[in-house]
């Protein structure tokens, strides 16, 4: 009785949380700006998709492109920022990025870059326009504006251009920037572009640190004539990083709630004949480092295709509800990409054999409580990959970069080993863990990656 008390108690607390969340990342944080989701003819008359943040009585317009892996929602920090500054701010998806159903095309970023400074001359005739560009994005207007530039000042941050364009130019990025040093920066610049460093963020953190996204509003304040300092909206900043987190947190909660409502309906099964205690398996490292002792007992509850129908519960429940929240100011990722769902749905079969083959193998340690199941999982998948970042990223700058990436998967492998946790203790049932892993593993790839078919 007192479990089942504390799990409803549980499950409104999450509700509520998460309903807090929605709320602040559609409400309070792009509340005092319009908002309005754009699609113009790019390139060869193909569509480029935007969202453009607009003030009441913009006095310039400043374009912002994202760079490879993120999308418009990656930048929205940025665009929101400079609204509230008192720019019409477009926030745009390159194509195979976002909501973009294009297949990505580098060669193609100038053109769309173009396209969209011509859109902004025609809604905002006599408006001062600007464009700031992150990694991928900085490249594509270092090649849109090399001959004539349509804009009065270009913001290159965390990309070094090859030739400085005759506008306004700003190098900006994070002191611990992966691809390039402050003294290559300087290099780069030779007298004809400014250089503003950030001493608090790297490649992946610059299009949302506060710092850094000041300054340049402060900057293209100046190259566009604009006497004030720029202002950074911290209040709605720290909202969006704990809505984000919130809101996950609580994601994962309902999910495993979901998948325990189903288990009522399955019938515990008979352990799983335990394994010759020889036999190599490398989750074994992480469990005598956090000192798992006993017997393995993997558990199972109910006939293998209700196990699969309860992970599969699982991972669709958590995968909508962060979708909900992420994608206005965190990371575009909506479901309503059929490219992108049809690449989750093949590789969500591919994910799902493999995540078979490592949780039995997890399961014959001896994993008494959801933290241990938890703690063996990461432990195993991230600390390889983690001490391959480091290597690389003391490698400096270029290499430096593949660890960050290195890092960043190691990130998703930790939350990956939440999500197998959580399902096995919500559904009774390893083998609903490992669909659930594979399936939202495999949503993580498909809306990561730049969409190449279509």
């Amino acid at each position: 009785m007192k479990q089942r008390i504390f799990r409803d108690r549980l499950v409104i607390t999450a509700v509520i949380a998460y309903l807090f969340s929605w709320v602040a990342m559609n409400v309070f944080i792009v509340g005092g700006l319009d908002r309005e989701n754009l699609s113009i003819e790019g390139p060869g008359g193909k569509p480029c998709l935007g969202t453009l943040w607009m003030p009441n009585n913009p006095k310039a317009v400043i374009i912002v492109g994202h760079g490879v892996t993120v999308n418009r929602g990656g930048m929205a920090t940025i665009a929101n920022a400079f609204a509230r500054n008192g720019y019409a701010a477009v926030a745009m998806d390159f194509w195979g990025h976002g909501g973009s159903r294009e297949r990505f095309d580098w060669t193609a970023n100038a053109g769309q870059v173009n396209a969209w400074c011509d859109w902004a001359g025609e809604r905002y005739p006599g408006l001062p326009l600007a464009y700031l560009g992150h990694s991928m994005g900085g490249a594509a207007g270092d090649a849109a504006f090399r001959d004539a530039p349509k804009v009065a000042a270009f913001v290159s941050m965390g990309m070094l251009p090859r030739r400085i364009p005759e506008c306004r130019t700003l190098i900006a990025m994070g002191r611990f920037e992966e691809l390039f040093t402050v003294d290559q920066a300087r290099r780069a610049a030779q007298d004809q572009a400014d250089i503003l460093v950030s001493p608090f963020s790297d490649h992946t953190l610059e299009a949302a640190d506060p710092v850094l996204i000041q300054g340049i509003i402060t900057w293209v304040n100046s190259a566009l004539g604009i006497e004030r300092e720029g202002v950074f909206p911290w209040g709605r900043w720290m909202l969006t990083l704990l809505a984000a987190i919130i809101g996950g947190v609580a994601a994962l909660l309902i999910a495993e709630q979901a998948a325990a409502t189903l288990r009522r309906f399955a019938k515990p099964c008979d352990p799983m004949p335990a394994k010759p205690p020889g036999r190599f398996n490398l989750f074994r490292i992480a469990a005598w480092v956090i000192g798992c002792k006993g017997e393995s007992a993997p558990p199972r509850s109910g006939n293998l295709l209700f196990a699969l129908f309860r992970g599969v519960v699982f991972s669709l429940v958590f995968v909508m509800l962060l979708s909900w929240i992420l994608t206005t100011n965190v990371y575009t990722c909506s479901l309503n990409h059929p490219e992108r769902c049809i690449t989750w749905l093949v590789l969500g079969f591919i994910m799902v054999c493999l995540f078979f083959l490592t949780s039995r193998a997890l399961e014959r340690i001896p994993l008494q409580s959801v933290c241990q199941r938890f703690a063996v999982g990461a432990l195993t998948r991230a600390t390889p990959l983690l001490l391959a970042c480091l290597a690389l990223m003391l490698m400096g700058p270029g290499i430096a970069f593949a660890g960050m990436m290195l890092g960043i998967v190691a990130l998703v492998f930790v939350l990956i080993s939440a999500v197998y946790a959580l399902a096995v203790r919500g559904a009774g049932d390893y083998r609903s863990g490992a669909v659930a892993c594979g399936i939202i593993l495999a949503w993580i790839t498909a809306f990561w990656f730049p969409l190449i078919w279509g």
